[in-house]
């Protein structure tokens, strides 16, 4: 099967986000150790546990 422009777009996104790394703090705090996002569920539980620390909106 050949490759699809979105094909083209997913890779060029990853292989953009491996050479420019975003800046993953939130207050101050770095939520990735690697800097780059190579897992996404690492990513979403520490966004969380910030987020929580933060806003009352994640109060139980």
């Amino acid at each position: 099967e050949p490759f699809t422009i979105d094909d083209v777009r997913d890779f060029m996104t990853v292989r953009s986000i491996q050479e420019n790394p975003p800046d993953f703090t939130f207050k101050g705090v770095h939520l990735l150790s690697g800097g780059v996002p190579g897992d996404l569920a690492l990513m979403a539980d520490r966004l969380t546990a910030v987020a929580s620390q933060h806003d009352p909106f994640f109060d139980d």
